[in-house]
């Protein structure tokens, strides 16, 4: 039987989509018009879905406990050694130092000192330790812990994962390179003359295509650094750092830093039961002795588990009773895991840019800033780069906000500082006519005869 109109359909997900070739019957017509108004409802919530959950429905736990996926397995409990998830997060939960930071202001709040004070040019800073501050074993925690704790990090010089942080304090300066190079360095100082490229115009910060040669190169650089250094237990060095009693911890530094209660919230200076000998060893020991809100219960193949710290002095407060690091492969992996309801939350996983965008409608997905900066390092030893004029205009003309928007996804902020929170005088603008002006200072007026800029990128 031969049918007024002909009917395909395509499947989408789980929605027939009907696509109509109408007769040229007014009944039909009709009908078909009325059908659609039925259906227009149904359309536009196709187009326009609710958010809703990626994860799937699971029995809860037993006890209140939090399963997460936070990357592969860490591979120190040493706060000097915690430079990135996951180390620093455990690190965190386990230790606890002079200071904390409020999630919402970034203000220094109260730790295991509950309070501290400066002298008026904030060289010297005196902070006042609690005495129910416990570590697992029992025993007090003292100003002596981070007298001992603080001193180590100085004795294992470059080892230490940011040893930047340390220089301001007296006598805790990594010797051997300065921390904070000259604004108006070549870029070449920090590098070995052997592993300088002969004709760079950008200096890439990876490696790149020409790296087997540099490669072969290391050995000889190898030859004439220092091995990984040993800690030092003896030292004629006088340390900015003193316990004036049990409960009295009294810091000199360098310079001035008002912020100096903000710096020491870092994982770094948290302070460690004993010498840090335990650490030597390389393997994670679950029997290490800790401060903070969690104690390390076991550790396997399958992760870590972190229980509350009955002897932590605001225990309490906490509510969770256990913390499982789950350690997964890769993104997918962990995202699988998630799905199914083995894990309650992914941090630290290294998606796609097309998973990413997948995932971004559901309510459970979240996006989070990440501290990095990406810039380019001029070769100022090559015209046109050693004129400070011709820097200053490629500064200053670079569309940062369509670069960020567009190019990007919206995945970055624009970056007009190496610091956040600069002064708004020592930002950098965009400035399209000054720039021009200062290439037609330079010889290149209306960019005529400027060289081609090779960049180097790493993905």
């Amino acid at each position: 039987m031969k049918s007024n109109w002909d009917t395909a359909t395509r499947r989408h997900g789980d929605t027939a989509i009907f696509l109509l070739r109408v007769s040229a019957s007014p009944r039909l017509r009709v009908f078909f018009l009325f059908v659609c108004a039925l259906l227009l409802p149904a359309c536009n919530q196709l187009e326009k879905p609710k958010p809703a959950p990626f994860y799937a429905e699971t029995a809860p736990p037993q006890k209140k406990e939090f399963r997460w996926s936070n990357g592969k397995m860490p591979k120190s409990f040493d706060p000097a050694l915690a430079s990135a998830q996951p180390e620093t997060d455990v690190v965190r939960a386990i230790y606890e130092g002079l200071t904390d930071t409020d999630p919402k202001t970034l203000n220094a709040v109260s730790a295991i000192a509950v309070d501290w004070k400066s002298t008026d040019d904030f060289k010297t800073w005196t902070f006042n330790l609690r005495r129910d501050a416990r570590w697992s074993n029992g025993e007090r925690v003292t100003a002596q812990n981070f007298v001992r704790s603080w001193k180590r990090l100085a004795e294992m010089k470059d080892k230490v994962s940011h040893p930047e942080l340390l220089q301001n304090i007296v006598g805790m300066k990594v010797s051997g390179k300065e921390i904070r190079p000259s604004v108006e360095s070549n870029g070449l100082d920090v590098l070995p003359k052997s592993l300088a490229t002969e004709d760079p115009q950008i200096l890439p910060s990876q490696a790149n295509s020409n790296s087997s040669s540099v490669l072969q190169k290391l050995p000889e650089i190898n030859s004439n650094t220092e091995q990984k250094p040993k800690i030092e237990r003896t030292s004629e060095r006088k340390y900015g750092v003193e316990a004036i009693d049990n409960f009295t911890l009294k810091i000199s530094l360098v310079k001035p830093d008002k912020d100096f209660p903000a710096l020491v919230a870092h994982p770094i200076f948290r302070p460690i039961y004993g010498d840090g000998k335990e650490f030597e060893t390389g393997k994670l020991n679950a029997n290490i002795v800790t401060s903070g809100a969690f104690r390390v219960f076991s550790v396997g193949q399958d992760g870590i588990t972190l229980d509350r710290a009955e002897n932590y002095w605001n225990t309490e407060s906490v509510e969770i009773e256990r913390v499982r690091f789950v350690p997964t492969e890769n993104a997918e992996k962990a995202l699988e895991a998630y799905r199914a309801g083995e894990v309650d939350a992914v941090t630290n996983a290294d998606f796609e840019p097309l998973a990413l965008k997948l995932l971004t409608p559901y309510e459970d997905f979240q996006r989070t800033p990440h501290a990095a900066l990406n810039f380019y390092e001029f070769n100022l030893k090559k015209p046109p780069f050693d004129d400070r004029r011709v820097r200053e205009a490629l500064a200053i003309a670079i569309e940062r906000e369509r670069l960020t928007e567009d190019e990007m996804g919206g995945a970055s902020q624009p970056a007009f500082s190496f610091l956040p929170f600069s002064n708004e005088k020592t930002k950098l603008v965009q400035d399209a006519n000054r720039a021009k002006n200062l290439l037609a200072e330079t010889g290149f007026a209306k960019g005529e005869n400027f060289p081609t800029i090779k960049l180097l990128v790493n993905r």
